[in-house]
């Protein structure tokens, strides 16, 4: 049974997987490191040497098992909008991908695996500008995948519930 639990910490993802956004700036008070928890969603921000670096992120694990079945990790992309992947579990029908969608709307967003690694399959995904907001709103973002040993359908969602918040809050802290 998955059930959603939230570990702020339990997010696998390296910052050598993606291009980080980076600002000569400080963190609040000077600190070399932030950690905030915007309701689901974790937001960390890292001063090395007066370069600062931020990422929100979210992590569900199952709560009979403890192993972590998805997490998802957004930067900004230098463009306004978003960037980053997901980790999905093992054994989904790779070359057929996920689809993504908002709410009661159908999945129409078709997204690509690139990768596996030990925590699981990466998924990239980026939020444009414009779309940030929007999706900001939603109550959820729902992920639709196939088992590959099946062929049946897996839904899975990311809990919305502090995305703006943690968004606007990450912007704040890289235009200090």
């Amino acid at each position: 049974m998955m059930k959603k639990m939230f570990y702020p910490h339990a997010l696998a993802l390296s910052a050598t997987l993606f291009a980080s956004a980076s600002i000569a700036a400080g963190l609040p008070g000077g600190a070399t490191s932030l950690t905030e928890t915007h309701d689901t969603w974790q937001l960390n921000c890292v001063d090395q040497n007066g370069a600062l670096t931020c990422a929100m992120s979210q992590a569900q694990v199952d709560s009979d098992s403890g192993q972590q079945f998805l997490a998802i990790e957004l930067r900004p992309d230098g463009a306004g909008g978003l960037a980053g992947a997901m980790v999905l579990p093992f054994g989904l029908a790779l070359s057929q991908g996920i689809t993504l969608g908002m709410d009661e709307q159908e999945n129409t967003v078709a997204l690509r695996f690139s990768t596996c690694l030990p925590a699981g399959c990466l998924v990239p995904i980026g939020f444009a500008a414009e779309s940030v907001e929007a999706i900001g709103g939603a109550g959820q973002l729902n992920i639709t995948a196939i088992i590959s040993d099946s062929g049946d359908p897996i839904n899975l969602t990311i809990d919305m519930t502090g995305f703006q918040s943690a968004t606007t809050r990450m912007t704040d802290i890289l235009a200090e």
